[in-house]
């Protein structure tokens, strides 16, 4: 896509407004084209009556314009651009802006005039997004089984297969009637605060080694009121028993970097740029963080405790392969579970 078609693009969005000129030259932005990164400096001055210039961002003007013509005019934006989920971009944008966690008050408050403060918001947080910062860091929270929580980068953000892993981790905890889990690599504490909201009874131990993920953990903890049932470790899992675990669990959970080293490279801008690749990177087997946690919860798990992973779809095969060299952690693969996708996500592994 040539430059000249990026600046028609900027033309229509401008042309919302009453804005006096238009210049490509302020506030940088990053686009990706065709494969091809442009670096874009955009900038509008709306001159007031008295002929006097203001910085004002994207969509200025005397008269602020409606929910749809913003929308319309950013979505054709961000798909000039192609940015990812441009149209869940923009609604969440919107949405965020009118104070709703609900995409339908878009379509809602569609005729509604926006204040010139709103406007202003919302093209900043679209400024954000045309630098591929993802949507639930430009927000600052995501829904994770109907509960909000905050994120912030670069702590890994949950994807919505890995609710799936929480089902299963629950349907666990009801049969053996426990009243602890352990969870490694926790991030934003996704799994346990949904794993404590829906048993009351029930007690976490979360681990990651990541600060930020640690204090991102509490904080989501104390939003929905776990805290006191949420005991949070910042430490490094390697292949020895972790210090401060001091007992022995029926169930251990995790989400942990398992994605095959070769497999970073086509990871998309958003994950590039702004999430911990660390949280995300298994090795070259994808197996190396996992390796580790099975080494750990060997010498954690009771008799018939469980481990519950999320893995590749090529990892069952190879850790059923991997456990078999080592008969002395007493750990066998019972059963996988697939994702949406219908493809091998989740695996259970039981201590014999």
């Amino acid at each position: 896509m040539k430059r000249a078609v990026i600046r028609h693009t900027l033309n229509k969005i401008w042309s919302l407004t009453h804005s006096k000129t238009f210049n490509v030259f302020h506030a940088p932005s990053f686009v990706n084209l065709n494969g091809k990164v442009f670096h874009l400096r955009l900038h509008s001055t709306w001159q007031s009556n008295n002929g006097n210039g203001s910085d004002s961002g994207s969509f200025t003007g005397k008269k602020a314009k409606k929910v749809k013509e913003i929308l319309k005019a950013w979505l054709d934006m961000f798909h000039s651009c192609h940015i990812s989920e441009p149209k869940q971009s923009i609604e969440h944008i919107i949405a965020h802006t009118l104070g709703s966690r609900s995409i339908s008050s878009v379509y809602k408050f569609n005729n509604k005039v926006l204040s010139l403060r709103e406007i202003q918001q919302i093209n900043e947080l679209c400024q954000q997004r045309l630098k591929r910062l993802p949507i639930q860091y430009i927000i600052q929270e995501w829904d994770f089984r109907g509960l909000t929580l905050k994120m912030s980068p670069p702590v890994f953000i949950p994807r919505p297969e890995t609710e799936m892993l929480v089902d299963v981790v629950l349907n666990e905890v009801e049969r053996k009637a426990t009243d602890s889990v352990l969870e490694f690599c926790c991030g934003s504490g996704a799994i346990s605060i949904s794993l404590l909201k829906s048993q009351p009874q029930l007690n976490v131990t979360a681990i990651d080694k990541s600060k930020e993920a640690c204090g991102l953990t509490e904080l989501n903890a104390k939003l929905h009121d776990v805290s006191s049932r949420l005991k949070v470790i910042h430490e490094e899992i390697t292949e020895d028993h972790p210090d401060a675990i001091l007992k022995k669990y029926d169930v251990i959970v995790s989400n942990p970097p398992y994605l095959f080293e070769d497999d970073m490279i086509s990871l998309q801008p958003e994950i590039k740029l702004y999430e911990d690749l660390e949280a995300l990177d298994g090795g070259i087997d994808g197996l190396k963080v996992i390796k580790n946690i099975l080494r750990v919860s060997s010498g954690l798990l009771n008799c018939d405790g469980r481990v519950f992973l999320e893995v590749d779809p090529r990892h069952p095969d190879l850790i059923r392969s991997w456990l078999r060299q080592y008969p002395a952690m007493k750990l066998h693969l019972e059963r996988v579970y697939k994702d949406f996708c219908d493809k091998d996500r989740f695996v259970e592994i039981v201590k014999k």
